[in-house]
């Protein structure tokens, strides 16, 4: 990283301590635009220790790590989808069943509503029948 920094400051006409800054952002943003098991061979890299066999390996246990946790972490959210379709269905189920019951009480209800208003609207007309024949008198009159 020496030689880096005494070239920038050579080439751009700074001072080593301002090179340092320059050539550590540099760093910085390479760091920042390439995958996580990547970063580690840009820090051995700068630091002048980059061996490309060892970068590799430790960028293969990285992704192996990485595809772990994914892995893990896939099944922890299908497990929990599952826990959760498993709940929906079971309360879907039981407000079905209340409503079921709930409808068969109204209906019940409504039946017997309906049934003495038919027997009271049928004591009425019996009544009004009534009434009205003896208003008029009876149509059994004898010849």
């Amino acid at each position: 990283m020496q030689e880096l920094i005494q070239q920038i400051a050579a080439k751009a006409g700074i001072t080593e301590q301002q090179a340092l800054v320059a050539a550590n952002t540099t760093k910085d943003f390479i760091k920042g635009k390439v995958p996580p098991p990547v970063a580690g061979m840009v820090d051995q890299f700068f630091s002048g220790n980059f061996d490309p066999a060892a970068a590799m390996k430790a960028a293969a246990d990285q992704q192996s790590d990485w595809m772990s946790k994914a892995k893990e972490t896939a099944q922890e959210t299908t497990d929990k989808i599952t826990d959760f379709t498993h709940d929906a269905t079971e309360k879907m189920t039981d407000y079905t069943h209340q409503a079921i019951d709930k409808g068969s009480d109204f209906a019940k209800e409504a039946a017997s509503h309906i049934n003495e208003w038919a027997k009271q609207a049928g004591g009425w007309s019996e009544d009004a029948m009534n009434k009205f024949k003896g208003m008029f008198g009876s149509h059994t009159d004898k010849k």
